[in-house]
């Protein structure tokens, strides 16, 4: 894993390193005006759904807030000066005629500033057109003015205006799948672009809740191509003429409708704009590389702090506590590294000092903490299953502990035995501990036990009949579990 973090680190310098080279070696961002007329410009109080609930009514973007908004970020470039032209909320001919007046207005404007690099985005559409516009857009359009048109939200192919006159180009809306239901789509359409957006509105602030405010039209696929033509105009050292733009969009794009394509802003970047592109695509690549890298990167802050618990163990018993928090993976891999046995860890007085804690006075399950070991200390438990070692243990046990420990132990013992497959052993603890036993729990394993010695063909006809007269006195017991571990045993045998 650290391995594979040094090399996306080390992709991600190299990537890092080339969007600065193709940074450095882009000329000066040109200054681009980008007029907008619009509607609304400022957030307004209105509907977050299409049905309009009470609740639903709060704070929303505007119209042409939201204009704005994909302009600027479709361009990519900080040198866009914005003149915000907004019509106002009176009658039909009224915002007909104050759209004529800011048509002038930016005509009569560029005639005194000759500015080279201009774009005009008109996300409104009218039924019909007049020679007066059709006139202006043209006059503008000579002057290498740049209009762009909402083609309009009717899923037809009716003409809209300004979309439709000869001075502007006209954009629907589309994706890769094809064109929006509510499309306009007309001969006079010159490019389809995403029309879907998306914000995130603040809810009630005591449930700290996001409300998903979502519109969809041509309105905002023009602001698309606009941003996007307003961004190569402003860094490319050839002046484009918006005619121009248009016709290497439409080469560079996809068809998604008899003759209607959907702009590819990546083709078009490329080329007309290579050395920004190839910026864009290792600044990406390095955000993705980083976004990968936090994987690995929580994958080893993880496994060091694993590592630094571990350091911290001074007893068995935090050891077994450690482990037993670890899955397998974390376990195999924690071992792996520190290359340290529990034997090297502890030594054997401390084991049996450990042992005689969590068995004597710790109520820990005996067959639970007979895996642990031999998960983990399974030398130790080698030298435990020792005759002389075990026999040391349990005179010591026996003269220490009650009845009722020493039966734990005996738990313990036989959990032991059995997992090493000494069966030789288990049969004789087993058959000489039997009589002696006092724990329910300890009398069943024990019979289960002996079933299993049983079928294991372990027992001879005169070891079984030794253990039917020790399980005289245990039958006098009025245990359930008792009970039910001689029935076993006795349907066995016979």
């Amino acid at each position: 894993m650290k391995k594979i973090l040094i090399l996306l680190l080390a992709l991600a310098l190299i990537f890092g390193s080339l969007a600065l080279y193709y940074e450095l070696q882009r000329g000066e961002e040109k200054p681009v005006i980008v007029y907008i007329i619009d509607a609304s410009f400022n957030p307004m109080f209105g509907p977050t759904n299409r049905i309009q609930r009470p609740d639903d009514y709060r704070l929303r973007p505007g119209h042409g807030q939201l204009v704005r908004e994909i302009i600027e970020s479709s361009a990519g470039t900080s040198n866009l000066i914005i003149r915000e032209r907004e019509i106002q909320p009176i009658s039909q001919a009224e915002r007909r005629q104050q759209f004529e007046e800011f048509l002038q207005e930016i005509y009569f404007e560029q005639i005194v500033n000759q500015n080279k690099r201009v774009l005009i985005n008109i996300s409104l559409a009218f039924m019909d057109g007049n020679q007066v516009e059709e006139e202006l857009f043209q006059n503008l359009k000579d002057m290498g003015i740049t209009t762009i048109a909402a083609a309009g939200n009717s899923g037809d192919d009716y003409l809209y205006y300004p979309a439709s006159y000869e001075g502007t180009f006209s954009i629907t809306s589309g994706s890769r799948r094809g064109l929006a239901d509510y499309a306009t789509y007309n001969n006079r359409v010159d490019l389809a672009a995403s029309g879907d957006v998306v914000r995130y509105l603040p809810g009630r602030m005591s449930s700290f809740q996001t409300i998903t405010y979502r519109q969809a039209g041509t309105s905002f696929a023009a602001p698309r191509v606009t941003g996007l033509l307003a961004g190569i105009l402003s860094r490319s050292s050839k002046d484009y003429s918006g005619e121009e733009l248009i016709e290497i969009a439409k080469d560079n794009a996809r068809i998604i409708n008899d003759s209607i394509s959907l702009i590819s802003p990546n083709r078009l970047l490329y080329n007309t704009d290579n050395k920004f592109f190839w910026r864009q695509l290792y600044l990406r690549g390095v955000l993705i590389l980083f976004a990968i890298s936090i994987f690995p990167s929580w994958y080893l802050i993880k496994y060091k702090r694993l590592l630094i618990r571990y350091r911290n163990i001074n007893s068995p018993e935090k050891y077994f506590v450690y482990f037993n928090k670890l899955n397998i993976k974390e376990a195999k891999k924690v071992k792996e590294t520190i290359k340290e046995s529990f034997e090297d860890k502890f030594d054997f007085n401390q084991f049996l000092d450990f042992l005689r804690y969590w068995l004597l006075k710790k109520k820990e399950d005996p067959e639970k903490l007979a895996d642990k070991l031999l998960k983990h200390a399974p030398d130790y438990t080698d030298n435990l299953t020792n005759d002389c070692t075990f026999f040391k243990f349990t005179n010591e046990i026996e003269s220490t502990a009650s009845r009722n420990k020493i039966d734990q132990f005996s738990r313990f013992w036989l959990e032991i035995l059995k997992q090493k497959e000494e069966w030789n052993r288990v049969k004789r603890f087993t058959i000489d501990n039997l009589e002696t036993a006092r724990d329910p729990w300890l009398i069943y394993y024990f019979l289960v036990t002996l079933i299993d010695l049983r079928e294991q063909s372990y027992l001879s006809a005169d070891e079984v009949e030794n253990i039917n007269n020790k399980l005289e006195r245990i039958k006098k017991k009025d245990d359930p579990l008792i009970k039910e571990s001689l029935i076993l045993w006795y349907n066995k045998i016979e």
